[in-house]
């Protein structure tokens, strides 16, 4: 099913071992999300990434994230996610940012934990 002009924000979080990290990690999870993307017809009006390591856990792009999906809501439809645990590794968070989305209309999505709020058959 394509869902031509939906405008979509991706976000990624790579947990980085070392600086060349950075070009599988983050990219191939970037990539993935894009391609799905491009198959379902998605507009991707803006990426956020957060590069942590295993010693740092500082999601500013997430901040930023949820700022932009803010000021954004009339014309954002959804945030894109690679897995729930990509918004934070702590259960509660990820629900108190999947219910901060759900507040201002825009559907959190991930694309290996198939869900949808707005529609009990898990369809996306």
């Amino acid at each position: 099913m394509k869902n031509v002009n939906k405008n979509v924000i991706l976000y990624c979080r790579a947990t980085l071992n070392k600086p060349s990290d950075v070009f599988t990690i983050k990219y191939e999870q970037e990539n993935r999300l894009l391609n799905l993307c491009a198959i379902y017809g998605y507009n991707v009006v803006k990426v956020f990434t957060d590069c942590n390591s295993k010693t740092t856990n500082i999601n500013n792009q997430l901040q930023n994230m949820k700022e932009f999906a803010k000021n954004n809501a009339e014309t954002v439809s959804a945030v894109i996610c690679e897995s729930f645990d990509r918004i934070s590794r702590k259960y509660k968070e990820t629900l108190d940012t999947i219910m901060d989305f759900e507040e201002i209309g825009i559907d959190l999505i991930s694309i290996k934990q198939l869900t949808n709020s707005k529609n009990n058959s898990n369809e996306q």
